[in-house]
């Protein structure tokens, strides 16, 4: 395990360029987030997704996503118009939605066990 110690306020881009190495080579992250600290990793790739619950103790792969863009969450998920405006309104910021994933979007219990990637 490494411990990268970030500073919220003023973030030090050597350290966040070393977390999104270890996020792109299939690591898991632990981070803050405004009210409780939550696990990281590419969502896209099934070995993270069964590391994520199995440190979680979970079965079931529901998780909240945290996405960079708004264009990213269109990729995965519906977003009627009120959902959208406030996600345009309130984005960056602490706004959770619950949105209906689409149907390109391949359930990790429904990959073979052979697939890394998700499409």
């Amino acid at each position: 395990m490494l411990i990268l110690p970030l500073n919220p306020r003023h973030p030090d881009p050597r350290v966040l360029r070393q977390a999104a190495a270890i996020l792109r080579r299939g690591g898991v992250v632990v981070y803050p987030t405004d009210t409780a600290y939550a696990l990281g990793g590419r969502f896209n790739v099934r070995a993270v997704v069964k590391r994520v619950m199995a440190i979680k103790g979970r079965r079931d792969p529901k998780f909240t996503l945290v996405a960079a863009s708004l264009s990213q969450v269109r990729r995965y998920f519906a977003l009627n118009p009120s959902a959208k405006a406030l996600a345009s309104k309130h984005w960056p910021g602490p706004l959770s939605l619950v949105l209906v994933t689409m149907k390109a979007w391949v359930d990790v219990r429904m990959q073979p066990e052979n697939s890394e990637v998700l499409p």
